[in-house]
């Protein structure tokens, strides 16, 4: 592909870039989840997850269901923290890295599960899950909206990793006839 068609590509897939931001702030603008934080960059990386994780739609939903694994995941890091604190343990030295040790066994084991399997995709689904509550008024909703809204960002970032290959199969069969 030369320089100049090129260049309109990354045109076409900056406009998308453009569009799913839109999607985002009007999301966040209408008050799903909250107002008062933009939950995008779940988006943008669930988009970066459908090309490692092999840019297909089978892949993404693989991924997409990897992402739930990887959250409920969090939630058990979450939850056994709190378990941990409950009994005196401090949270910060002892009771969090505990309860990440389970969440983390959980994590890799992940990868016998028939379905929802990628590693990969487990962790940052836990890892996104763990940024999002670390935001106060996201937190607030409680686990199960958090998680609920890790999945809708999610499953648009993956439906724009698809559009994105679809536009890039454009403009690689038009610069074969071209």
């Amino acid at each position: 592909m030369n320089f100049k068609r090129f260049f309109v590509l990354q045109i076409a897939i900056g406009a998308l870039a453009g569009l799913v931001m839109l999607i985002t702030n009007l999301m966040q603008v209408s008050g799903f989840i909250t107002t008062e934080a933009g939950l995008t960059f779940v988006t943008f990386i669930s988009w970066s997850c459908y090309f490692f994780s092999g840019s297909t739609p089978k892949d993404a939903f693989i991924s997409w269901c990897s992402f739930i694994v990887g959250i409920v995941c969090a939630i058990i890091i979450f939850v056994c923290n709190t378990i941990l604190s409950g009994f005196g343990i401090n949270s910060v030295y002892v009771g969090l890295p505990l309860a990440v040790v389970v969440g983390v066994i959980l994590m890799d084991y992940g990868e016998k599960l028939p379905f929802g399997n990628r590693v990969s995709a487990i962790y940052l689904g836990a890892a996104t899950y763990f940024g999002m509550m670390g935001i106060p008024s996201v937190a607030s909703q409680g686990y199960f909206m958090v998680g609920v809204a890790e999945l809708v960002y999610a499953a648009l970032g993956l439906a724009a990793g698809y559009l994105t290959i679809v536009i890039m199969d454009k403009f690689a069969v038009n610069s074969e006839t071209a």
